[in-house]
C-alpha cells in the first residue's frame, strides 16, 4: 500500500477522530468528516473496481459492481455531494479548508485507486506464474496435457511478464483498453 493510501487509512481517521473528540463539533462537523472518509474510501474502491474491470479482470471485482457499474459511481458522488452539503453547515470548519480537503480527495481517489489495482493485477499475475509452476513440478503429465490442450506454457510466459510490468506500462494499456471502449 503506498504512503498516500496509508495516510487516508491510517493517520487521517486517527487524527480526525481524535479532532471530533478533544474540539467541541456539531453534528455539521461530524457529518462531514465522517462523509468526507467514506467518501475517499468508497471512490479509491470504485476506481480499483473500475481499473480491474478495464484491464480485463472482472472476475476480481464483486459480482454487483460487474453487473452495474454506474450505480457505484453514483453512490460516489452522491457521498461527495452530501459532504459538500455538510461543510457549508459547519461552523468549526472553514469552507475553504473542507473545500480544498474535498478536492485533494477528489484528485488522489483516482490514483490510489489505480495504483491498488495495478498491483492487484501484478499479486495475480505472481499466484498464476506460482500455480503453473507448481503444477509443473508436482504432476509433469497433467501439465503437458494442459499445453496441449489450450497451450498453458504461453500463458504462463505471459503471466510472467505481469509479474514484471511496471505502473507506467499498466497505465498505457488502460489508455489504450479504455479508448477502444472495453
Amino acid at each position: 500500500m503506498s504512503l498516500l493510501a496509508r495516510f487516508f487509512f491510517g493517520a487521517l481517521p486517527l487524527t480526525l477522530a481524535y479532532a471530533l473528540l478533544t474540539i467541541k463539533v456539531g453534528v455539521a462537523e461530524t457529518l462531514f468528516v465522517v462523509l468526507s472518509v467514506i467518501y475517499a474510501e468508497v471512490a479509491i474502491k470504485v476506481d480499483e473496481w473500475s481499473t480491474l474491470s478495464s484491464l480485463g479482470m472482472k472476475i476480481e471485482t464483486p459480482e454487483l459492481f460487474m453487473s452495474n457499474e454506474s450505480r457505484y459511481h453514483r453512490i460516489r458522488i452522491f457521498l461527495l455531494i452530501a459532504a459538500v452539503t455538510a461543510l457549508f453547515f459547519t461552523n468549526t470548519v472553514p469552507l475553504y479548508l473542507g473545500a480544498a480537503g474535498l478536492a485533494a480527495a477528489w484528485f488522489t481517489t483516482p490514483w490510489i485507486g489505480r495504483h491498488l489495482a495495478f498491483t492487484h493485477v501484478r499479486r495475480v499475475g505472481r499466484e498464476m506464474v506460482e500455480e503453473l509452476n507448481n503444477l509443473k513440478v508436482s504432476d509433469p503429465t497433467e501439465y503437458a496435457r494442459q499445453v496441449a490442450d489450450d497451450g498453458s506454457a504461453s500463458h504462463l510466459a505471459e503471466w510472467e511478464k505481469e509479474v514484471h510490468i511496471t505502473n507506467q506500462e499498466l497505465s498505457e494499456r488502460l489508455k489504450k483498453l479504455r479508448y477502444m471502449g472495453m
